[in-house]
């Protein structure tokens, strides 16, 4: 995504965030390959991380490869695009439920299961949305949005002018408290 804004910001031909993007799309396919071949040679061995409760925060990274790659696509893809992230989407629910509901189970946490990864099945969530509204915004079906923020500024009530402010000293701001006033 970066690599297409920096295209279109510099006027570059599309073909960097194409080959960045080939690249990711072939990494998962690999990575995801290696791991369900993993599950089907040695499901205790994925039993046994969906029961470790730092692993088991890393299983939604499947779902959130695939809404990052969804808005990634070319526009000319956007029907691929909104199958990819409906399947990301619909994986993320999944994750996150699941997780969530082994968290919050019967199974208590000792301070060292505590982990940045917990972060994961959240955040995962505020990229489906972000990931979303980016392919709306880049097929345009976000165009009214110009019109509605015009809208929304205009009738804003704007902010008095600084001569018709309340001053600091006033009754009606708030007092700070520091050291000298305490």
């Amino acid at each position: 995504l970066a690599l297409r804004a920096a295209e279109a910001a510099a006027a570059w031909p599309p073909w960097p965030s194409r080959i960045a993007l080939g690249l990711t799309i072939a990494a998962f396919v690999v990575l995801s390959g290696l791991y369900a071949a993993k599950a089907l040679r040695h499901p205790q061995a994925v039993a046994e991380e969906w029961r470790n409760p730092v692993k088991l925060a890393f299983f939604p990274t499947m779902s959130i490869s695939l809404l990052l790659i969804a808005p990634a696509l070319p526009p000319e893809a956007s029907g691929l695009a909104r199958m990819v992230w409906v399947l990301g989407a619909a994986a993320q629910a999944g994750f996150f439920l699941a997780v969530l509901s082994n968290w919050v189970g019967h199974r208590p946490f000792q301070p060292l299961h505590v982990s940045p990864a917990w972060f994961f099945p959240a955040v995962g969530n505020m990229i489906a949305v972000i990931a979303n509204t980016v392919m709306d915004v880049a097929s345009g079906a976000c165009s009214h949005s110009s019109k509605a923020t015009s809208r929304v500024a205009s009738v804003t009530p704007r902010k008095p002018p600084i001569a018709a402010r309340p001053s600091r000293e006033s009754s009606t701001s708030i007092t700070r408290f520091s050291p000298s006033r305490m």
